[in-house]
């Protein structure tokens, strides 16, 4: 007889920060219901920040990489708050492509989950710091 067990939100959740620390946009992008809303702080400061929503989170990791990269991505926690949200914490280091510039922040990110797919995300992060970077 075979069991299937579904994953926790958190493996999932390490999971997909190792597919963006390995560049692998369409794992995550499989990951997320067709209705997820993506939040990214720092509108208008930052291109890649606003309101994406399903498949449209592709954009997102367009303008993202076209503006930055990241030295420095660090997972320091991953915590399963409770059967739907997982918060993680970290650290990064970003670098702006087009002027070289660094800065570094601390980052809290929630996922909300829905029968293994995200359907809500929300960043936290030091935009301001990392707007700075672009001029």
């Amino acid at each position: 007889m075979s069991t299937q067990v579904a994953a926790s939100n958190a493996i999932i959740t390490r999971e997909l920060f190792d597919a963006f620390l390995r560049g692998d946009i369409p794992y995550i992008l499989n990951h997320l219901d067709e209705n997820c809303q993506w939040n990214v702080m720092g509108a208008p400061l930052l291109p890649h920040a606003g309101k994406y929503i399903g498949s449209g989170t592709g954009l997102f990791f367009t303008k993202l990489n076209e503006d930055f990269e990241f030295p420095t991505f660090e997972v320091q926690d991953i915590y399963e708050v409770n059967d739907t949200d997982v918060i993680t914490t970290g650290h990064i280091v970003a670098r702006s492509i087009k002027t070289g510039k660094t800065a570094e922040s601390p980052f809290m990110m929630l996922n909300r989950y829905k029968n293994g797919k995200v359907v809500y995300f929300q960043n936290y992060v030091d935009s301001a710091a990392l707007a700075q970077t672009l001029k």
